[in-house]
């Protein structure tokens, strides 16, 4: 499809290439593949550009991702962090990136603004404009807000959070949840604006090379996690387990080498790293708590007999699809998940069509180590996604989803 076929279409994204942030993975799909439906994607974002490397309609606003006492933005974006908002950055970017894309609305004959929360400022920004412009507005929403147990809160965060979502909802044509839990706890929260709720989920860039390397000769399997572990997601139910089995005999600790490749927020965690000291000791348990390069670590996931996901187990459970879910079902080995019934990643993982073993908050120790000897008895042969994987989770796909609801919009 030629650019003078293409609608013009406004997206708000503090995050964006080249900067290698997650939440801008994303808005880099919808800038990619939205031509190909008929959308041609302006992009507004602090992510600092290459001037030697342009990126077409893609407009740089300088934001502030830290406060400072040294000007008066600084002081601002400090206050507002401090005393309500401590988990969004660039607060105080509103003003010059609204100005920014009123000018490329006025230029090019905008009529529909998407804006990729988090942070918070993308939603004002389309708060105004709709409101300035009459534009159509499509809330998206990479995570959830309200009931986030990821988000960092102070005393005033519950009652800003809950104030600007409201908003978002009374305002903008459509929102976007993107996974289904979510959109249910909203369609239930906001009844009245059920018909302005939509589901399109995370999802993965077809052109992307992903998939299995050679396991290397070695007396031992390998079970990974690559990525932060904090919070209320962590490998504990996994770590008591297999040291139950170890104790009875069940697991010969040489044969299973568990690493976890990233870095660990420990004082978040309920458990502590010193319990598991022993499965360390025995070479069981490699538990490095250090950032390593994404190459290394793609490189050491695709390598591994296994895959382990971790999804949240307190608070909120259950609403969110780590974002790794995607490589390991595109890698095709086995995948241990812990998370809760229900849950967005038992959705995505039973349907994915790779070995898998779902372990639950609520099952009993009996059964969780039940389920983890099962999982070790898997082979560690590639298998190909599902025909619903594919279809439901392609980045392709995904924009034509995204340009048929603008096109219902009008």
């Amino acid at each position: 499809m030629s650019i003078q076929e293409t609608r013009p279409v406004l997206i708000l994204g503090y995050y964006f290439q080249p900067e290698n942030a997650s939440g801008a993975a994303r808005i880099n799909r919808f800038y990619k593949y939205l031509p190909q439906h008929g959308y041609l994607p302006y992009i507004v974002t602090s992510s600092v550009q290459d001037p030697s490397q342009p990126i077409p309609r893609v407009y740089h606003v300088p934001g502030i991702r830290h406060g400072n006492r040294n000007t008066l933005q600084g002081l601002r974006e400090m206050f507002i962090r401090t005393v309500a908002l401590p988990a969004d950055e660039g607060m105080t970017w509103v003003g010059d990136a609204a100005a920014q894309a009123g000018k490329l609305i006025e230029a090019h004959g905008i009529r529909t603004v998407i804006s990729s929360f988090p942070p918070l400022n993308v939603h004002l920004v389309a708060m105004k404009l709709a409101k300035r412009y009459k534009v159509k507005w499509i809330a998206d929403f990479r995570d959830p807000l309200v009931g986030n147990p990821f988000r960092k809160k102070v005393s005033l965060t519950a009652v800003t959070e809950t104030i600007l979502e409201r908003q978002v909802f009374e305002n903008a044509n459509a929102v976007l949840a993107n996974t289904a839990p979510v959109a249910e706890m909203w369609c239930k929260r906001y009844p009245r604006h059920q018909p302005k709720v939509h589901v399109l989920w995370n999802g993965f860039d077809p052109d992307e090379e992903s998939g299995a390397l050679p396991v290397p000769e070695r007396p031992y399997k390998v079970l990974i996690h690559a990525g932060v572990i904090y919070g209320p997601r962590h490998p504990g139910m996994l770590l008591a387990s297999v040291t139950r089995l170890v104790a009875r005999g069940a697991i010969d600790p040489s044969k299973l080498h568990i690493q976890l490749v990233g870095t660990t927020d420990e004082p978040s965690l309920p458990i502590s790293m010193k319990t598991y000291q022993p499965l360390m000791d025995s070479r069981c348990l490699d538990w490095r708590n250090r950032s390593v390069p994404k190459k290394e670590a793609m490189n050491l996931t695709a390598t591994a007999d296994s895959l382990l996901l971790l999804d949240a187990l307190s608070g909120n459970a259950g609403l969110q699809l780590p974002a790794k879910a995607f490589e390991y079902v595109r890698i095709g080995r086995p995948i241990i998940a812990f998370t809760t019934r229900h849950s967005a990643v038992d959705q995505v993982i039973s349907g994915s069509g790779v070995p898998h073993c779902l372990v639950y908050a609520d099952d009993t120790d009996e059964q969780v180590d039940e389920k983890v000897l099962a999982f070790g008895r898997m082979p560690n042969t590639p298998v190909s996604p599902s025909e619903w994987f594919q279809t439901n989770f392609d980045g392709c796909e995904q924009a034509g989803t995204l340009a048929r609801l603008m096109d219902s919009l009008g």
